[in-house]
């Protein structure tokens, strides 16, 4: 009943002043299936400012609401379990770019994530380690995979030794 109240006052706004509406809505099938529509619809204005005719449409939408709540459930999921492991997670872009750092940084390495997030990870190795670990960057880009161990400066300035596994995760043939 909400729903179509919600329903009638677009319309009737449309009839009225000639806006368009979009909204989703609930409806029910004959066998009592509540599913949800995308109602969308705009007034036709005659040159006298009166609606001449109302044009409309209902899209089921219940399967890819279902999808995206799915998703939404899945991703919270996943956030969770990264935010609450003991070890770092992080990805990093084709270029070196960290876009993401798991918040377990904070008690390793002295980093908020917000202060790497952006930065090159060259920002963070130590300069002797530094063309190992571009030359590993290369070889995961490529698909070789084994672990690494090298060097990582804490907030605080000190080094610490890291080993990392690391892999490439596409975005078609992106890496």
């Amino acid at each position: 009943p909400e729903d179509m109240t919600l329903l009638r006052q677009a319309v009737e706004a449309a009839v009225s002043d000639g806006t368009s509406y979009e909204l989703e809505i609930r409806a029910f099938r004959k066998d009592g299936e509540t599913l949800v529509c995308l109602a969308r619809g705009f007034a036709e204005i005659a040159f006298d400012g009166r609606a001449e005719r109302l044009f409309g449409s209902l899209q089921d939408i219940t399967e890819y609401k279902r999808s995206v709540d799915e998703l939404l459930r899945s991703n919270e999921k996943y956030r969770e379990l990264a935010e609450n492991l003991n070890d770092v997670l992080y990805a990093v872009d084709a270029d070196g770019t960290i876009t993401y750092v798991s918040p377990p940084v904070k008690s390793v390495f002295g980093y908020t994530p917000d202060e790497l997030v952006g930065k090159h990870f060259a920002h963070i190795i130590h300069p002797e380690d530094l063309d190992t670990v571009r030359l590993a960057f290369a070889e995961v880009l490529q698909g070789r995979l084994y672990p690494r161990d090298y060097r990582i400066r804490t907030k605080s300035g000190e080094y610490r030794w890291i080993r990392t596994s690391s892999r490439p995760i596409h975005e078609g043939e992106q890496p």
